[in-house]
């Protein structure tokens, strides 16, 4: 929920899990590989699609990125 901008966010299992693993800082990569891992999923596609809900969360000033 934004209480700024009103708005209420609604999560599929999937980015309620990558939301889960944001609690504590995690290199993309590292968390990509993970979920690959945990979903039996290739990793080119985990990072395709972990990449646009990430962005989308930044774009929301949800999370932060920060350069290691």
């Amino acid at each position: 929920m934004s209480a700024e901008q009103g708005q209420y966010y609604a999560l599929t299992a999937t980015s309620h899990d990558i939301w889960d693993r944001l609690k504590t800082p995690v290199r993309v990569a590292d968390l990509c590989a993970a979920l690959a891992e945990a979903y039996g999923v290739p990793l080119e596609t985990v990072e395709t699609d972990t990449l646009a809900f990430l962005e989308y969360l930044e774009s929301q000033a949800m999370i932060k990125t920060v350069q290691a």
